[in-house]
C-alpha cells in the first residue's frame, strides 16, 4: 500500500511506484510476453544497448583503442555487420560483398 497521505487532499490516492508497475505489466501482458510465443521477437527492445555492449567488451579486453581512427574503423565495421544481420545477411556474406565493393546490397 502507498504511504499515508494527508486526508485533506482530493482525487485518487497515490498508488506508489511498485503498484503502478504491476498494473502496467498486467495491462500490457500480451505485449510484454510476446517473446515467449514468437521467437523472432527479442527479449528486450534495446538494440542500441546490445550494439554498444560489444564495443565496451572490446575496449575492456583490449584495454583501449590505440587511436581515434582505429576506434572509428572498428565502429564502422561493427555497424556494417549489425546492419547486415538486421537484413538477414550473415557476416561472411556481408564481408565478401564489402570486399567486392557491393555494400549497397547490404545497406539498402
Amino acid at each position: 500500500p502507498p504511504d499515508k497521505i494527508e486526508p485533506k487532499k482530493r482525487g485518487k490516492k497515490k498508488k506508489g511506484k511498485e503498484r503502478a508497475l504491476i498494473d502496467r505489466l498486467i495491462k500490457l501482458k500480451d505485449s510484454v510476453c510476446l517473446f515467449i510465443h514468437n521467437f523472432l521477437v527479442p527479449f528486450d527492445n534495446n538494440q542500441a544497448e546490445r550494439d554498444l555492449r560489444n564495443v565496451k567488451t572490446k575496449a575492456k579486453v583490449s584495454g583501449c583503442f590505440r587511436t581515434k581512427a582505429g576506434a572509428q574503423t572498428y565502429l564502422k565495421i561493427t555497424s556494417y555487420l549489425s546492419t547486415a544481420k538486421k537484413h538477414g545477411i550473415n557476416a561472411f556474406e556481408a564481408l565478401a560483398l564489402a570486399f567486392k565493393g557491393e555494400t549497397e546490397k547490404v545497406l539498402i
